[in-house]
């Protein structure tokens, strides 16, 4: 992997705010971002003996500017209204090249982006509950126009209009949070749309166990949209036996969340055992078929289920107080992928710890990382084992620091992905030499000016 980037962000604020806690504040940003080169080379064995090099080139040049606006007003002692609204516009310029020992491939896309997001929440503190009401929209185009091997006009529209009220209290002890909402999701492409609503209620509870131990549960179900990538009616070659394709036709899945929690909280230390469940019901998941040139197209259709059941705990304990401290979560995953003809069960463990030390205007830490492991569809993904040291000083408003990104590593793994499907089985393992024994240096100065008030 050989990859270059330079990116700028400039951005101006302007606020204000009164003593009747009336605040308003307007951001202007925009991101120029240029990747020169991203290079990927892979080696391909085939289980007939061959062996085939495949590179991938891509250029890509993204402007994105930006306005956000938001407003806060106190209507009285009890009530308060809060109004946010963002707009901004996407031009991209990217370029992509595939060559392998058989076959060559390249196309272009000059892609436009223009999305708008904006909401009003309303909060009245009655009395023996909170009442909060709101609205939120988004809407967003995009226009792709592909030129080379890969000629289409790529034009998506999508919104969707989000209202909701809820109460939130006390029950004795127990506080609560329960609400509803009604969610309108719509989305055109060429002659495939939907225009669906979505009865989406949420409930929260938590409950002192003692002065140090909490409970907490909360249920909420939404809708969980595909991703607009694969909902292009675009087909694309992406190496000499496979070629993606877009289903404009994907419906919309639900997802029902739950997560109980439980946690303990002492000066020097913190605990919290989190269980979560997540059922999606009839998801967007990969589906892989031979076409009638002996290819594979992979395309994504509608399942029948993926859950996934976490048991995780995380600990933070002051070996020394406001000097040294260690924290460490240890997780276990277990997913269940049923497709259209599939079915796939992953079970993984992952952990991560790490060590902070403050020595006066020193910090020094160190973190250690198994690699997350996951399953999705029929893809299975596990990010290889990472450590990371660093020390910094500060000097004023100086910071200085040192880092080290894997030691004792050279062209070390990033990720290992495995296709499952029984078409099309594939194992790649991703290197990257600038994440292995990387050593930098950083050097941060903050530059204040001005009366400094406390954020909204």
């Amino acid at each position: 992997i050989i990859h270059r980037n330079i990116s700028h962000n400039i951005q101006a604020r302007y606020s204000r705010i009164n003593a009747e806690n009336t605040a308003f504040l307007a951001t202007l940003s925009t991101n120029i971002a240029d990747s020169p080169r991203n290079h990927n080379m892979t080696n391909v064995s085939y289980p007939d003996g061959r062996c085939i090099r495949e590179t991938t080139d891509n250029t890509e040049k993204v402007v994105s500017p930006w306005l956000d606006l938001y407003w806060r007003s106190s209507l009285s002692k009890q009530q308060t209204i809060v109004a946010n609204a963002s707009g901004a516009y996407t031009h991209t310029d990217y370029g992509y090249q595939f060559a392998s020992d058989n076959d060559t491939y390249g196309y272009s896309t000059l892609g436009k982006t223009w999305s708008l997001r904006s909401e009003a929440i309303y909060e009245n503190r009655l009395k023996p509950f909170t009442l909060s009401a709101g609205v939120r929209y988004y809407q967003k185009y995009i226009n792709n126009d592909y030129s080379g091997d890969a000629t289409f006009v790529s034009q998506i529209h999508s919104s969707n209009l989000h209202a909701f009220m809820q109460i939130k209290g006390f029950l004795g002890k127990m506080g609560y949070m329960a609400g509803v909402a009604l969610n309108r999701e719509y989305y055109h492409q060429g002659d495939a749309s939907y225009d669906k609503l979505w009865l989406r209620p949420t409930l929260n509870l938590s409950l002192p166990v003692t002065q140090r131990v909490r409970l907490n549960y909360t249920i909420t179900s939404a809708p969980a949209p595909s991703r607009l990538q694969n909902m292009s009616n675009m087909a694309i070659v992406t190496n000499e036996m496979e070629y993606a394709v877009g289903n404009q036709n994907l419906i919309m899945a639900r997802r029902d969340d739950h997560t109980l929690s439980l946690s303990y909280q002492s000066p020097r230390l913190y605990n919290q055992l989190m269980v979560f469940y997540r059922h999606n019901a009839h998801p967007a998941m990969q589906h892989i078929y031979r076409t009638d040139d002996n290819r594979f197209a992979n395309t994504y259709r509608e399942g029948r289920r993926i859950d996934l059941l976490m048991v995780q705990n995380y600990t933070s304990y002051d070996i020394i107080p406001a000097h040294l401290n260690a924290y460490l979560s240890p997780e276990l995953l277990h997913i269940i992928n049923d497709g259209q003809d599939y079915s796939h069960r992953l079970t993984s463990f992952n952990f991560k710890l790490g060590l902070t030390a403050w020595l006066g205007n020193w910090t020094l830490m160190a973190t250690m990382d198994n690699g997350f492991h996951f399953m999705e569809s029929e893809y299975e993904a596990h990010n290889i084992f990472s450590s990371y040291l660093s020390a910094s000083y500060r000097v004023k408003r100086l910071t200085a620091s040192l880092f080290c990104q894997n030691p004792f590593q050279q062209n070390g793994k990033v990720e290992k992905v495995i296709n499952h499907n029984r078409f099309a089985n594939k194992n790649t393992v991703i290197r990257n030499r600038d994440t292995s024994c990387a050593i930098g240096i950083k050097l941060t100065w903050t530059l204040s000016k001005g009366r400094q008030f406390k954020g909204v």
